[in-house]
């Protein structure tokens, strides 16, 4: 199984763009920077989509994503919490801002179909097995463990404050696990108000997994704010360090091989 990392950070630049990944040019998860990171033939290649919450910066680019490949392929097939795809239903793709997907607009019917999916639920898409976590943030939000059809795992908390430990006791035995670090430990008020982690936050969410007996997986840290990426990644180092837990950073176009 292959793992695209299209996108490592909160924000989007000329360097960097929104969190978001495909795996095997098939499956995606979250949307923000989806499209502006593929050509269109990649775009095509797209059948499925899990989209962790609402947050504008993880969903942004589905739209035009429905829109690009309305008949260069087949429906995509959504799948998120029932709020997440209602606020998209409703907010994005409403037939104003956008038009709606979800209605038929080809002969080959709706361009998009959601499906919800709840806590600790699993759902297929094709060989891939998806198994969802919810997680504390400001919005409904989940994370995702992701099996392919080699039997390989990764998995991916989207933006959360803390839970972290349903992945790390997940049966699949997910790794990387890719895991939001938005802020450094000088903004840990501004990270707890938000729902986000520091590296300090991820440091008591790893001792508690260890404290369970609990084996750690490779931890890429993503969703970073490259505003604070030095101080990011230095605390981060220390961490790894002393806990003796695998840390790296994940950047744009990282390829991972699981």
């Amino acid at each position: 199984m292959q793992v695209r990392v299209l996108g490592a950070h909160n924000l989007e630049s000329l360097h960097t763009k929104h969190t978001c990944f495909l795996v095997d040019g098939v499956l995606a998860v979250d949307a923000g920077s989806l499209a502006s990171a593929l050509t269109a033939e990649e775009q095509a290649g797209i059948e499925a989509l899990l989209l962790t919450h609402r947050h504008f910066d993880h969903v942004r680019d589905l739209p035009t994503l429905a829109l690009s490949t309305l008949e260069a392929s087949g429906p995509i097939s959504v799948y998120g919490l029932p709020e997440t795809l209602e606020e998209v239903a409703s907010r994005i793709v409403d037939g104003v801002l956008y038009p709606d997907f979800t209605k038929r607009m080809t002969e080959e019917g709706p361009k998009l179909s959601f499906n919800p999916v709840g806590d600790n639920e699993d759902s297929w898409h094709g060989t891939y097995r998806v198994r969802a976590h919810k997680v504390p943030h400001s919005a409904p939000c989940i994370g995702y463990v992701v099996t392919g059809p080699d039997g390989h795992t990764f998995a991916y908390t989207g933006d959360c404050g803390g839970g972290l430990l349903p992945f790390f006791q997940d049966p699949a035995g997910p790794s990387p696990l890719f895991v939001e670090v938005t802020y450094a430990d000088g903004m840990v008020e501004r990270a707890q108000a938000s729902g986000h982690l520091t590296p300090g936050l991820l440091r008591a969410e790893l001792e508690e997994a260890i404290a369970h007996g609990t084996a750690m997986p490779h931890i890429m840290v993503v969703h970073r704010d490259a505003r604070y990426e030095g101080d990011i990644e230095r605390e981060l180092r220390a961490v790894s360090s002393e806990l003796e837990v695998r840390i790296t950073l994940a950047y744009e176009e990282m390829v991972v091989e699981i």
